[in-house]
């Protein structure tokens, strides 16, 4: 066995690349499906998705792409456009190749969508007629640079898909239209990752865009996995990696990275004593001083579900009070709580089928049941507290 090396904790960030514990299969999936245009990864918020994209890139740079990594996680499609463009000019291969693209336009110039897809915006060179499309650019400037790909990775890919919506219906969809014709030209080779929480679905009505894209969930670490980044963590705070205590950790949040950081960073600002700690008693508050977020669980419904906000917090009130349930045995529950106005069965499996999708519930067997028992407890001191 080896030998355990320590990790500090990292409190609500992205973790380096190097301290990513697991996720090996995902990453040997990932290198697969960029080979063959790209992949769609996808988890609820807090499993380490954009950890799982950063090492991605090192590991893809290391083997020559060349890769352009930006974040939709912005309030604005505007804010958007200027992260790109600044991600542009800070790369080492496509941060030459902009200044050469800007020889071809009249003072200044900028990224803009248009139409279909994200466009260089400006007045062009007396005679010039010049390529706007700019990561069509970047993948003619990846392939003279000998690179194997030019791969572009779009983070949290949802919220993009809702600025473009707002800007105009349809706008989202028809940019990952933009996106797989992009990824399936022969020439110059060029892959897609994207990734997202929820949302998706949401923005984009139809999954044609994203149907040649294989999806690579990112869950909770599996068990042993969970048990080491908790070990490790608690080597670098503590000096000893306390198994039990661990273990402890780890199935408290459900094999969790973010909140198994959290907790073993609060164990340090607290000065505990590792071996009696009440690992329960700390998530408990977290979870009651929202300390994590995890009111979002509720208040995104609003958002996803106009109108059918009553029917979505029905459902999450009685799975979190119940292991298991069929789509019928909830059409039967809730058809006695909206007496009134009792939703079908057609109806309640089309917003189980949503939930799903919005990592609330995971259906195997014909039984609907919470993602995790994490969000069991999530949920149920969440309304305990907000009613």
């Amino acid at each position: 066995m080896s030998v355990l090396q320590p990790i500090e904790p990292v409190l609500g960030g992205v973790v380096d690349p190097d301290d990513l514990v697991g996720r090996r299969d995902e990453l040997r999936r990932l290198e697969r499906a960029v080979a063959h245009g790209g992949a769609y990864l996808v988890g609820d918020r807090r499993m380490g998705k954009t950890s799982v994209l950063r090492k991605a890139r090192r590991e893809l740079e290391a083997s020559g792409h060349v890769v352009l990594y930006v974040s939709a996680e912005t309030d604005t499609l505007r804010k958007f456009e200027d992260a790109v463009a600044e991600a542009i000019r800070a790369h080492p291969v496509l941060g030459p190749s902009w200044r050469t693209w800007r020889r071809s336009f009249e003072g200044e110039v900028t990224l803009g969508f248009l139409g279909q897809s994200l466009r260089l915006q400006g007045a062009a060179s007396r005679g010039a007629d010049p390529e706007r499309d700019v990561f069509v650019l970047c993948a003619r400037a990846a392939e003279r640079a000998g690179a194997p790909s030019f791969v572009l990775i779009v983070d949290e890919v949802a919220q993009l898909a809702f600025h473009l919506a707002a800007q105009e219906p349809g706008a989202g969809a028809e940019f990952l239209r933009t996106l797989r014709r992009l990824r399936q030209a022969e020439r110059p080779r060029t892959a897609i990752v994207l990734a997202g929480s929820v949302g998706l679905h949401h923005a984009v009505a139809e999954k044609d865009p994203l149907n040649d894209l294989p999806r690579i969930e990112i869950g909770p670490l599996p068990p042993a996995e969970a048990d080491e980044l908790a070990q490790r963590l608690l080597l670098a705070v503590f000096g000893d990696p306390h198994p039990e205590v661990a273990s402890r950790i780890a199935r408290a949040v459900a094999g969790i990275p973010y909140y198994i950081h959290s907790l073993v960073g609060t164990l340090d600002q607290r000065g505990a004593d590792v071996a009696s700690a009440d690992v329960d008693g700390l998530v408990d508050q977290s979870l009651d001083e929202n300390t994590w977020d995890t009111d979002h669980y509720y208040d995104r419904i609003a958002k996803y579900y106009p109108g059918e906000e009553a029917l979505v917090v029905a459902v999450l009130d009685e799975l979190s009070h119940r292991e298991a349930a069929t789509r019928d045995e909830l059409a039967a529950t809730l058809r006695n709580q909206f007496f009134e106005d009792p939703p079908g069965v057609a109806a309640v499996g089309e917003v189980l089928n949503r939930m799903r999708l919005d990592n609330y519930l995971t259906y195997a067997d014909g039984d609907y049941r919470l993602e995790t028992a994490l969000l069991g407890r999530i949920w149920t001191r969440l309304r305990r507290r907000r009613g």
